[in-house]
């Protein structure tokens, strides 16, 4: 009786790049797929191929459409998001990105346009840093620290109170004044490192 061979689900690089010609999509080359790879918009499964489904869907999630049209609106345009990625601030679209773009009159509807793009630009790149776990909430973060720190200082306050019996009243006060001071000490630190 012969065995069947395990079907593996899933193409190769080639396969899938064919894939996409076939169906008429972008990244019908090879090239294009490690590309993808590369940059993490499409993963292979754990047998090392790609799933078609899943590959294009991320794909069509993770990507952004080509801008199509004049080259020096692109060339423009890639400026603007090199500025948009130098800047740390996040703050309103508006004064800020205009005097970054030296956009001298700000009410034009060309103005309004470019800072409504870097606007969404910014809070594209936030939304999928947060979506890939490059980004964390804050708040929460803090809440767990919090939480874990308590609960060291109340384990390391109890030390001294259950070393009494092997400690005379001077060696517990002194024992008791070091843990504190070595808390207390790591608490600034904690602080000044979450300190934006």
């Amino acid at each position: 009786m012969k065995k069947k061979k395990s079907q593996k689900k899933g193409l190769s690089v080639q396969q899938y790049a064919a894939h996409r010609k076939a169906e008429g999509l972008p990244g019908g080359h090879r090239n294009a797929v490690y590309k993808a790879l590369r940059s993490g918009r499409i993963a292979k499964n754990k047998a090392g191929l790609i799933d078609p489904e899943k590959a294009d869907s991320a794909w069509r999630r993770n990507t952004t459409p080509r801008e199509k049209g004049d080259p020096e609106k692109r060339k423009r345009s890639r400026q603007v998001e090199d500025q948009v990625e130098s800047q740390e601030s996040t703050s309103r679209p508006d004064a800020l990105d205009q005097m970054a773009l030296g956009l001298e009159d700000p009410e034009s509807k060309a103005a309004a346009s470019t800072s409504k793009s870097i606007w969404q630009a910014k809070n594209a790149k936030l939304d999928f840093e947060l979506k890939a776990g490059k980004l964390v909430d804050r708040e929460e973060i803090e809440q767990a620290l919090f939480r874990l720190f308590r609960s060291l200082r109340d384990r390391m306050m109890k030390i001294s109170p259950r070393m009494s019996a092997h400690l005379d009243e001077e060696g517990q006060r002194q024992l008791e004044l070091e843990i504190r001071n070595a808390l207390e000490q790591l608490s600034r630190e904690v602080a000044s490192s979450l300190s934006p």
